[in-house]
């Protein structure tokens, strides 16, 4: 290792170092630049190298030095255990990937409580990312609903990395819940209601989810839903420049987001129109049934197997006033979308109109 080499003890790069020697290389020529890059040392030198090879092709302007680093340090990068601890907490176990980070099992040794810990990938690279971050834990914090897991801790590493510590909840996605115990359709609304009103208290709050799909969506061992990875989420003012498109489900998306759109109250509410198909005839809906008349020929099919005094018409029009992809006629509020689905449950006329 030489005298200008950058890197923590662990051998991980320093990004903050990365970031500033890429920003003062862009500014020399090519005799200063190659200078400046044998002085830092590797790995520091190769990764400037590689992310001003990418600017070459792309502006950072366009994409963003995170976005461009992603791809070029790759996934070895992020499979590695970038520490032991965070904070008051130790890693004991891995539970999962997911499009932002990873999440692992965590201990507190002083007072022996268990959570999920997710480590944000690439977010050492931004000084201005960590307090998007920052900001959005302290919006997140504020949800208080027996539905949404909470939020308990939140922080950052010397080196940079973002992490937060959640309650870690023993449960299954709410699809396969269903489909394991053949939950019958009454059972079906009762917990998408639960999820609908999780996701009421949020946007209350100027919250929106982002991110709503069965894998997000937990049922535990007392039979509760619970819904997770808010840490994809925004306040709806702030959101488009919170939220970034890549983290999005395709499946699960409103049309209306486009390639780089950000979410919304209203594609939050889509994707629960996608959960709710999904929910009633327990399997993926494609994407192309989007319109009415398909909506309702895939809640006929589902009736015949699962019958019960429900009323599937309105169900029809319940999920096609979700996923329509104007959003002008789409529901505008979850408030809404709750009250006619309690209204079905309820075996009441429900409000929406009928030619949706």
């Amino acid at each position: 290792m030489n005298a200008g080499d950058k890197r923590h003890a662990d051998g991980s790069p320093d990004w903050a170092a990365v970031e500033q020697l890429f920003h003062e290389a862009t500014a020399l020529d090519d005799v200063a630049r190659e200078a400046a890059l044998a002085a830092a040392g590797e790995p520091t030198a190769g990764i400037v190298r590689r992310l001003l090879a990418g600017d070459a092709d792309a502006s950072i302007l366009d994409r963003g030095i995170e976005a461009l680093a992603a791809d070029l340090i790759g996934q070895e990068s992020r499979d590695a255990l970038p520490a032991e601890r965070f904070g008051p907490y130790r890693v004991t176990g891995l539970l999962g990937r997911g499009g932002m980070g990873t999440v692992y099992l965590a201990e507190r040794d002083d007072v022996g409580s268990v959570v999920a810990l997710k480590v944000l990938w690439d977010a050492p690279l931004s000084p201005a990312r960590r307090e998007r971050f920052m900001d959005e834990q302290r919006t997140l914090a504020r949800l208080r609903h027996p539905c949404i897991v909470p939020l308990y801790d939140a922080g950052v590493q010397p080196d940079g990395t973002a992490w937060f510590a959640m309650e870690h909840v023993d449960g299954e996605h709410v699809d396969r819940w269903c489909l394991d115990r053949g939950t019958d359709t009454p059972g079906r609304l009762k917990l998408f209601a639960a999820i609908c009103d999780a996701v009421r208290h949020a946007h209350q709050r100027l919250v929106v989810h982002g991110d709503l799909k069965p894998s997000n969506i937990l049922v535990d061992g007392a039979g509760r839903v619970r819904l997770l990875d808010f840490g994809v989420a925004g306040p709806v003012d702030l959101v488009h420049r919170t939220t970034g498109a890549g983290a999005i489900t395709p499946a699960y998306a409103s049309p209306a987001l486009g390639a780089d759109g950000a979410p919304t109250v209203h594609s939050d509410i889509y994707a629960l129109g996608v959960i709710l198909l999904q929910l009633l005839t327990g399997q993926w809906p494609p994407l192309e049934r989007r319109e009415p008349s398909e909506i309702r020929a895939v809640l006929r099919e589902a009736r015949a197997v699962q019958p019960s005094n429900v009323d599937w018409d309105d169900l029809g029009v319940i999920c096609s006033g979700a996923l329509s992809l104007d959003e002008d006629t789409r529901y505008q509020s979850v408030e809404a979308l709750l009250h006619d689905l309690e209204r079905v449950r309820a075996h009441y006329p429900i409000g929406a109109d009928p030619s949706l």
